[in-house]
């Protein structure tokens, strides 16, 4: 799980100018999605 995150971190960081902004949306995408699942179970 750490490995893929940190390939992903490095894929974003090669591939785009704000990578940490990137890889935040992407973060807060699926804490969203948790929470979202959550409610509805």
């Amino acid at each position: 799980m750490k490995g893929s995150l940190k390939y992903i971190i490095n894929k974003n960081l090669k591939n785009w100018r704000n990578p940490i902004f990137l890889s935040w949306k992407i973060i807060k995408k699926c804490v969203l999605h948790g929470k979202t699942q959550n409610f509805m179970n």
